[in-house]
């Protein structure tokens, strides 16, 4: 956020990506907005991010919702991996 001057805006196409957690997320938002700089969600209707308006409350929420179907998709593919890679071993040891 260093490079980021007062008027600028960081545009977000990801929210999912910004930040790790929820809470991370809001203190991104809330730094920005206090610190003169805006935060948009591409995609989004209106300022999404706006601290003031709550809008950061609802992108937060999705972008949690987001991270949790990504880390629920890695562990479905892993899991299926590793059962695949043990039919192998199984048919290979007959």
């Amino acid at each position: 956020m260093d490079v980021i001057r007062t008027g600028d805006i960081l545009v977000v196409t990801a929210l999912e990506r910004l930040g790790r957690d929820t809470l991370g997320l809001l203190e991104l938002i809330n730094w920005a907005g206090h610190h003169g700089r805006g935060a948009e969600g591409a995609g989004y209707a209106g300022d999404a991010l706006d601290v003031a308006g709550g809008g950061a409350l609802v992108a937060a929420g999705v972008a949690a919702i987001k991270r949790a179907n990504i880390s629920r998709r890695k562990r479905q593919g892993l899991d299926r991996a590793k059962a695949e890679a043990l039919a192998k071993s199984l048919i290979a040891a007959n």
